[in-house]
C-alpha cells in the first residue's frame, strides 16, 4: 500500500488479524521469511502448530525454509479468497480514515500506522464467526486481557497530541513535541505508538494532551510525506493488483481449518495456513 509492501495473515478460526510491514518498495526471500516466522512465533506460543501453507507462486521461494509445514502453491494468477476479502476490509477501514483526516500526503509511518490501528481494533473484536462470541482474537492468541473501552476512546489514529519527550532540564528547551497518533501499544499500560512531526519517526509514549490540529500541522504532516516520496492520496490511497516482477508485492497470509491433530495430544492444536499474492496497493 502507498509503495509499502505488507504481509497481512487472518487465523479462520478466531479471526486473528496479523500485519507485517517490510519498510521497503519490494519484499525479497528473507523479508518474506522474517513475517511468516513472526507469525508463527505466535501461535508456537499457544502451542500451535502449522500443519499446511497454501500459497501463490511467490512463496514458492521459502518452501524449503517453511518445512515441516506443508507448502501448496495455487496456481498462476489465483489468489486466496479468503484473504482477499480480508485485505477489502482493511483498505476499507482505511479509506475511513483518510476521508475524515485533512492530509494529502501520509508519511510512512502513518501509512503504516492506518494498517496496525485497524488490524489491532478488529482483533478487539469478537467475531461471530470466531471460535468464542465472547474472547477476542487477540485474548484468544496472545493471552492479553480483553480490552477496555475507556482506553479505547482516549484516541484515534491520526489525533494529534503534545507529548513529552526527552530528560527534564533547567535548558530553553522544549519539553512537548507535537506528533500524530497511530496505534495502541499491547503493553497493557495504555500507551499509543505516534509519529513525531520534527523527526517523522514512531515514538511510544504514555502521556499526551489531544489538541485540534491547524494549519502548520497539517502542512508538517504533507511535507514529510512528499520528503519521503510518499505519493499523493487524491482522496484515497490507491490499490491495485500488478503481476509485474518491478513492483512491490503484498505478501498475503490466511490461516484456516484450526483443528486437533489425533496423533497429537489434546493441548496441541494444529491450523492450516494459507499465503497469497502477489498483490500491490499504492
Amino acid at each position: 500500500m502507498q509503495n509499502i509492501a505488507m504481509l497481512i495473515a487472518i487465523d479462520n478460526s478466531n479471526q486473528f488479524r496479523f500485519l507485517k510491514s517490510v519498510h521497503k518498495r519490494k519484499a525479497n526471500k528473507n523479508d518474506i521469511l522474517k513475517g511468516i516466522n513472526k507469525l508463527i512465533n505466535i501461535y508456537k506460543a499457544r502451542n500451535i502448530q502449522i500443519k499446511q501453507i497454501n500459497a501463490d507462486n511467490e512463496f514458492e521461494c521459502v518452501r524449503e525454509n517453511l518445512r515441516p509445514s506443508i507448502l501448496n502453491t495455487v496456481a498462476a494468477e489465483e489468489h486466496v479468497g479468503v484473504i482477499e476479502r480480508a485485505i477489502r476490509t482493511n483498505k476499507d477501514d482505511t479509506r475511513c480514515h483518510i476521508h475524515r483526516l485533512p492530509y494529502t500526503h501520509y508519511p510512512i509511518a502513518m501509512v503504516e500506522g492506518a494498517q496496525r490501528h485497524s488490524i489491532h481494533r478488529r482483533n478487539n473484536l469478537p467475531s461471530i464467526n470466531g471460535v468464542s462470541k465472547e474472547l477476542s482474537p487477540e485474548t484468544l492468541n496472545t493471552g492479553l486481557p480483553p480490552p477496555d473501552y475507556n482506553e479505547i476512546i482516549k484516541l484515534n489514529f491520526g489525533d494529534y497530541v503534545q507529548t513529552y519527550e526527552g530528560e527534564t532540564s533547567n535548558t530553553g528547551k522544549a519539553r512537548n513535541i507535537g506528533a500524530i497518533a497511530l496505534f495502541f501499544s499491547p503493553s497493557g499500560h495504555g500507551s499509543w505508538y505516534f509519529m513525531s512531526l520534527p523527526t517523522g519517526k514512531r515514538i511510544h509514549q504514555n502521556s499526551w494532551t489531544v489538541l485540534p490540529a491547524n494549519e502548520d500541522v497539517v502542512q508538517r504532516v504533507n511535507h514529510l510525506g512528499k520528503e519521503q516520496g510518499q505519493p499523493p492520496v487524491e482522496n484515497n490511497f490507491k490499490y491495485e493488483w500488478n503481476n509485474d516482477n518491478d513492483v512491490v508485492y503484498d505478501e498475503e497470509v490466511e490461516i484456516v481449518d484450526r483443528e486437533i491433530s489425533s496423533n497429537e495430544s489434546e493441548d496441541e492444536e494444529e491450523i492450516v495456513m494459507n499465503v497469497g499474492g502477489p498483490g500491490v496497493g499504492r
